[in-house]
């Protein structure tokens, strides 16, 4: 009997189905500053908050409120599964050789938001943005 309850046990480990990372509400259309940013192998950078985006729930990403389609190189649009992004649409510009990133992965989130960035294997960044006040 005692080893049909540890058989159990061990079964159950191994059907438990994870769920997927839970992103709270204040992910969507809140308002994130930039505050620093750390490109692969490269010390931290402090950046003076200056304007700030949103994500909104319809996959919009939003530069100072607007569904802005003119910044160079810029993710304009997203979806979302779990804690990736994948950016689905960004603004080229005809004399700007852009490097796309066409995911991010969402690190943590609470009054601040990090996100990582993949350009390429050995190039990826790291950015912290603050709620904007």
């Amino acid at each position: 009997m005692k080893s049909w309850f540890i058989g159990l046990f061990i079964i159950s480990l191994f059907a438990c189905d994870r769920k997927a990372e839970v992103i709270p509400d204040a992910f969507y259309d809140s308002r994130w500053q930039l505050s620093s940013t750390q490109m692969s192998g490269q010390p931290s950078i402090s950046v003076d908050p200056n304007g700030y985006l949103q994500f909104t729930r319809d996959g919009k990403i939003l530069y100072d409120g607007k569904d802005n389609s003119t910044l160079c190189c810029a993710p304009t649009r997203f979806t979302r599964s779990g804690n990736v992004l994948t950016y689905t649409e960004t603004v080229s510009c005809p004399h700007v050789d852009c490097l796309f990133a066409s995911s991010g992965k969402i690190v943590s989130i609470d009054t601040n938001l990090t996100i990582e960035t993949t350009f390429t294997p050995d190039m990826k960044r790291i950015d912290t943005y603050i709620l904007a006040k």
